[in-house]
């Protein structure tokens, strides 16, 4: 079985992709008795896939060159996306938050009081309600700082998909 993606020069000059699906059928033997094989073009699929490695690239500069904190969480409060800006902050890698409940993260754990406050805000943006307070966290080297937080959920035709996190340091 022989399944291969390639490009091709159609015959209007125009450089496509194909999938190309073999399948050769042999006797007892081992000689072949015949090839089944589709050709598809699937130009779109892949002009489709690249327009979507350049959205991502795009989203990612721009995710991580602001100068706010910023998170994307699911409607129950996993921290999906951190950008670089609340990572070095807190002196943390993207693998010490990601895929784990947000109210845990080092920059919640300055009390208790915070950590469930950050609870209860997260359910009622799970509910669609867009939240706003000012909160101490804590960054390395157990540096206190003050932000103005917010989350605001991310809402299409089957509900909260995603809340967005941010938070604008304004200590001084």
């Amino acid at each position: 079985k022989i399944d291969l993606e390639y490009r091709i020069l159609h015959s209007d000059g125009e450089l496509r992709w194909v999938r190309d699906r073999t399948k050769v059928i042999y006797d007892d033997l081992g000689n072949t008795i015949r090839q089944d094989f589709v050709i598809s073009d699937i130009t779109n699929r892949k002009n489709a896939q690249q327009a979507l490695k350049e959205r991502e690239l795009s989203f990612q500069a721009v995710f991580n060159s602001t100068f706010q904190f910023v998170g994307v969480l699911d409607p129950a409060g996993i921290l999906l996306e951190a950008n670089r800006t609340a990572l070095a902050f807190g002196g943390i890698n993207p693998e010490d938050v990601l895929n784990r409940p947000f109210w845990l993260a080092k920059w919640w754990t300055i009390s208790n009081a915070t950590q469930t406050q950050l609870k209860k805000a997260i359910a009622y943006a799970a509910k669609g309600e867009f939240i706003r307070y000012e909160v101490d966290v804590i960054g390395a080297e157990d540096r206190v700082a003050t932000i103005d937080f917010s989350l605001n959920p991310v809402i299409d035709e089957t509900g909260v998909v995603q809340i967005i996190a941010e938070g604008r340091e304004i200590t001084e």
